[in-house]
């Protein structure tokens, strides 16, 4: 069976999750937790079978891959400060950050590569 130690690894998850470290601290109460169960409450999205798994990383990874390095950057660190913000004041600083990549040459290289149906090429500017 699958599973975490949450024991070894509850700082690890709140850092790179951004768990809220109540959350960590009550999944650090349990020696360790089936991924199953990891799914269920919402800690990770996505659970494979162990001869799965490494051809679901390449795929995952193949999706992040082919998106704008800039535009998931702006998602990341917009996410991270709307978290714990009013559901307004969290959209609009959701809305600023979208004009702001409006106007980068990514967004520009995203239309064309629309109008030439053909897959973007990024560069994070």
């Amino acid at each position: 069976m699958a599973e975490i130690i949450v024991e070894q690894s509850a700082q690890v998850i709140s850092v790179i999750l951004d768990v809220p470290p109540v959350n960590t601290l009550t999944l650090a109460r349990y020696r360790a937790i089936s991924a199953w169960d990891a799914h269920r409450i919402g800690l990770v999205e996505e659970v494979v079978k162990p001869r799965q798994l490494m051809a679901a990383a390449y795929e995952l990874a193949e999706t992040i891959a082919k998106k704008s390095p800039l535009g998931l950057r702006t998602a990341k660190k917009a996410l991270n400060r709307v978290e714990f913000m009013p559901t307004e004041e969290g959209y609009k600083l959701e809305q600023r950050e979208s004009r702001k990549l409006m106007h980068t040459e990514d967004a520009r290289e995203a239309a064309r590569a629309v109008v030439e149906e053909r897959q973007p090429i990024f560069l994070g500017r």
